[in-house]
């Protein structure tokens, strides 16, 4: 049964996937025609405050390649990335390398979900597990959203569940070199790493901090010190900023349109150059300095509290389930959250319905909200954008899921295996 169900998402899902323009990927191949021509303040947008999100002017021209309809993001990755990709758009055209890379994410997600069966609810039926994992990762906002952008989060999603099923099953190496490549990639699973400090898998974040320096002194020998102070100023706008779209689901943008919705200035952006009326946007602010202030102190009080559950060491299945609701608070507390960002803490949703509990119900109540509701909140002329508010919504109910999940509260006398 699992094979079969894996046939048919590669073999029919997968194809549908690569219609969908991958203007989340696009961004990386136009960084790379930048950084390989030279022209290195083409690579990032600017550093405004607040973010804008737009892309730098050039892009709309050859040699790089337009957004399907309009629909293109900025560069937000290390340097490391574009001078990679600088070198594939020398030899390979975009289209044969969207192809591969669709066909690669096609394998990751549910291999992330089958990762996440062997520490979650291994005694649960593989192909049971899969489907009500892939039901979940795959909701519109968040899987399917990157499977047609080709969102290289699906690859840190993939990474970030493989360190921590290697970590739990004792293979602490492997797991440092998996979140390594994360970090490499998005640099927010840094923050993962504090909490293996919390539970002693000391191995792990060595083989992270070695792994995280190489790949760091790696991008600063190809790409050169100055475009790394502009990521870092870029990063450091986005932090400050806040960011409300219908996939931002989080909760400096509810709290936003919510209480403060004059603050927001409204992005418009282009659909189509020969009919400009057709426009698409989004809004933005400066994000007020107690806002800020709240938000960091809310992350590290997140970071401290999933670091004593784990320090406690209660059995292997808690801390299967602790990490993805670590995961989903402190993708709720963040700066900028995309529906996409809640892939690798989905990918262990199913555990809840193991024994169909609270937990259960909980999960698929935030589901239904996420799924059912986020259209109907299109009609609340009273709100900026209602499927942003119903969203968070939705994700802060899973969250609740796996806070009741009985794993993190019930007695595991089961020990960690050691490396």
């Amino acid at each position: 049964m699992t094979v079969a169900l894996l046939l048919v998402f590669l073999l029919v899902l997968a194809p549908a996937f690569r219609i969908g323009g991958s203007a989340d990927f696009l961004a990386l191949w136009n960084a790379g025609i930048a950084l390989s021509s030279g022209e290195l303040s083409q690579v990032y947008p600017t550093a405004d405050r607040p973010f804008t999100m737009l892309i730098p002017q050039s892009w709309q021209q050859a040699p790089y390649v337009p957004g399907a309809k309009g629909e293109a993001y900025p560069f937000l990755y290390p340097p490391l990335w574009a001078w990679a990709m600088g070198h594939l758009t020398r030899i390979a055209d975009f289209g044969a390398v969207v192809w591969v890379v669709s066909t690669i994410n096609a394998i990751l997600v549910p291999a992330m979900v089958l990762l996440a069966h062997r520490i979650a609810a291994p005694a649960m039926k593989q192909w049971l597990f899969l489907l009500l994992g892939l039901a979940f990762v795959l909701l519109p906002p968040v899987g399917i959203v990157a499977l047609l952008q080709n969102q290289p989060q699906i690859l840190v999603s993939f990474l970030t569940v493989l360190a921590i099923e290697r970590a739990i099953k004792g293979k602490e190496v492997a797991a440092g070199v998996a979140l390594g490549l994360a970090a490499a990639l998005k640099v927010y699973p840094v923050l993962f790493v504090v909490l293996w400090l919390a539970s002693g898998r000391y191995r792990a974040v060595a083989s992270f901090a070695l792994v995280g320096g190489l790949l760091g002194l790696l991008s600063v020998a190809v790409a050169g010190w100055p475009l790394h102070e502009t990521f870092l100023a870029l990063l450091s706008s986005i932090s400050h900023s806040v960011l409300l779209t219908a996939l931002s689901f989080n909760l400096d943008a509810s709290l936003t349109q919510l209480l403060m919705p004059e603050r927001l200035a409204t992005i418009v952006v282009p659909v189509n150059s020969a009919a400009p009326e057709e426009v698409f946007g989004w809004y933005v602010t400066t994000k007020p300095w107690l806002m800020a202030l709240a938000g960091q102190i809310a992350q590290i009080g997140a970071l401290v509290a999933f670091g004593w559950m784990l320090h406690r060491r209660p059995g292997l299945s808690a801390e299967a389930a602790i990490w993805p609701l670590a995961m989903v608070t402190l993708t709720l507390l963040g700066p900028v959250a995309w529906g996409y960002h809640y892939m690798a803490p989905l990918a262990f949703a199913p555990m809840a319905f193991e024994r169909f509990g609270r937990s259960g119900l909980l999960m698929g109540m935030g589901a239904f909200f996420i799924l059912g509701l986020r259209p109907v909140a299109r009609d609340l002329d009273w709100l900026l954008n209602g499927p942003q508010l119903v969203g968070t919504f939705g994700t802060i109910l899973i969250a609740a899921g796996f806070a009741l999940a009985r794993p993190i509260w019930g007695r595991d006398p089961a020990r960690r295996p050691t490396s």
